[in-house]
């Protein structure tokens, strides 16, 4: 009796084993979900080591002809400039359902623009090349969607084309305080020709003041001079730009006036000597000039002509503060003045 048990259990055990082993040589011939999609493929036919991987997709798989995605390769590309060829191609991978790549360039890619305006690239297929391998040329300056798409399949990628050459005519300039005067503004492409007049679409160009106080530009490329100084306008087209520099007003008047110390604190009753630092224009100093001294509250804090600062006590117990002006020439300096005055007196004079 445990003979034959025993010998049972060991038939049991060689079934299982032989079981196993063939549920394990049938496992390679089932087929095998991809990239959990759902969509299914064999992977049992052998691999082309020629073929090149790809990112999604297993090399070696067989391409059904009919596009499902675009893969679109743009590692090596840079910003375009205008009328110039982009120096590396732009390959799209064509696959199918299964993810698998047309490595032999079965279905077509056609190329085109995706955004407005339609004609800001073009493209060239390389001599010898497949469809899917373009060369992109830009042809308007600005930010560009282009597309490459292969029956209902197509995939998008973005590039900057900008102007080989921003010019502004003249480089420096000078205009008075209140006046306006519009400057010349050019795009060259990689021929050196001119792209277009001054009027081409106002709403492609950028302009800007680095001194605001000094010069205003406005959408148009005109120039308000405000008040005497330096400022430089600088023009912009996607990727290019130039800049001139503008003088304002008079070129030895005041452009500014400093007044030192800067924001400082004195006791109440006390003296402060202040002193103002004159600048011309391109902010060499000048002295001589006179000064007129001013203060927002002369009741706290007075000034006399010559800068210097006499502080009262009339608000006993906190922080009052009093804004010191200098004026040259109609240009103004100022600093803020904190007077700490104590309390518990017992009369105050208020």
């Amino acid at each position: 009796m445990f003979r034959s048990s025993h010998t049972a259990r060991a038939a049991l055990r060689v079934v299982a084993t032989l079981t196993l082993a063939t549920l394990a040589a049938c496992a390679d011939q089932l087929p095998q979900t991809h990239g959990g999609t759902g969509a299914q493929r064999s992977v049992t036919d052998p691999f082309d080591p020629n073929t090149p991987p790809d990112s999604t997709g297993q090399a070696g798989c067989s391409y059904s002809g009919v596009p499902a995605f675009i893969e679109i390769n743009t590692s090596n590309l840079t910003d375009l400039t205008v009328t110039k060829p982009s120096p590396t191609t732009v390959r799209a991978t064509v696959k199918d359902a299964a993810f698998c790549p047309d490595v032999n360039d079965v279905s077509k890619v056609q190329w085109s623009v995706a955004s407005s305006p339609t004609d800001a690239a073009t493209f060239s297929v390389p001599a010898g090349s497949p469809s899917s391998v373009v060369t992109v040329i830009g042809a308007r300056p600005g930010s560009a969607v282009l597309r490459a798409s292969s029956g209902n399949a197509s995939a998008t990628f973005v590039v900057n084309i900008h102007a080989a050459r921003i010019v502004i005519t003249p480089a420096t300039l000078a205009i008075g305080v209140g006046q306006a005067q519009t400057i010349s503004y050019q795009a060259f492409d990689h021929t050196g020709a001119q792209m277009f007049p001054n009027s081409f679409e106002n709403r492609a160009w950028i302009f800007s003041s680095d001194k605001t106080s000094v010069l205003t530009v406005d959408g148009s490329g005109i120039l308000h001079g405000l008040a005497n100084g330096i400022a430089h306008v600088t023009a912009t087209m996607a990727a290019g730009s130039a800049t001139a520099t503008v003088t304002v007003g008079d070129p030895n008047g005041v452009e500014s006036v400093t007044i030192s110390p800067v924001n400082p604190t004195m006791p109440a009753e006390s003296t402060l000597q202040l002193s103002a630092v004159v600048r011309k224009v391109g902010g060499a100093v000048i002295t001589g000039r006179p000064i007129t001294w001013t203060s927002s509250e002369p009741n706290l804090v007075f000034v006399d002509s010559n800068g210097l600062l006499t502080s009262n006590a009339r608000y006993p117990g906190f922080l009052s503060t009093a804004v010191i002006r200098a004026t040259v020439d109609g240009v103004v300096g100022s600093t803020t003045v904190t007077v700490q005055i104590g309390g518990g007196c017992n009369d105050c004079g208020v």
